[in-house]
């Protein structure tokens, strides 16, 4: 039994509850992006069914393939949108080399960038090296700085007799 709501010139369809999912408990804490279609009690509910695709479907209000992915899903959490693989032009070794020039030669970014510019890789764009030394913990120059009083004091060859 459909009940429609004329809102604007456009009608809206509400289907009521569904008695399948009425014994489907989730939690209250909800965080679904603005495109979901389906909320954790019904994702549960749809792994739950032993319901066609499409009975489900019409039953829920949602497309069947949407009751497909749910059922083929282990959790009812929406997955994270962040990219797996990072769009990088630089491949592993010449990373690795700008990480130890960094860390060795404790070149600031902007002569770092001039340096893998120059002889690593002319593609790499100022935020890329930035990201790609903060991805290896180098990425902030006052923390690879060594503590203490600096080499010349400390080296008993520069003390003078009084």
């Amino acid at each position: 039994m459909r009940k429609a709501i004329a809102v604007r010139s456009r009608s809206i369809h509400l289907t009521p509850p569904s008695p399948v999912c009425s014994s489907v408990g989730v939690g209250w804490n909800i965080r679904l992006h603005k495109n979901a279609t389906t909320t954790p009690r019904a994702r549960a509910c749809i792994q739950q069914s032993g319901k066609s695709k499409a009975e489900l479907g019409r039953e829920l209000g949602i497309d069947p393939s949407t009751v497909r992915r749910w059922r083929g899903r282990d959790s009812v959490e929406d997955r994270s949108h962040a990219a797996h693989r990072l769009q990088t032009t630089m491949d592993e070794v010449p990373e690795w080399l700008v990480v130890e020039l960094r860390r060795s030669l404790l070149l600031p970014l902007d002569d770092l960038l001039r340096v893998t510019r120059e002889y690593i890789n002319p593609k790499v764009s100022r935020s890329g090296l930035d990201r790609c030394l903060r991805r290896h913990g180098v990425g902030k120059l006052a923390e690879l700085m060594p503590e203490g009083p600096p080499k010349s004091e400390m080296d008993p060859g520069c003390w003078t007799a009084v």
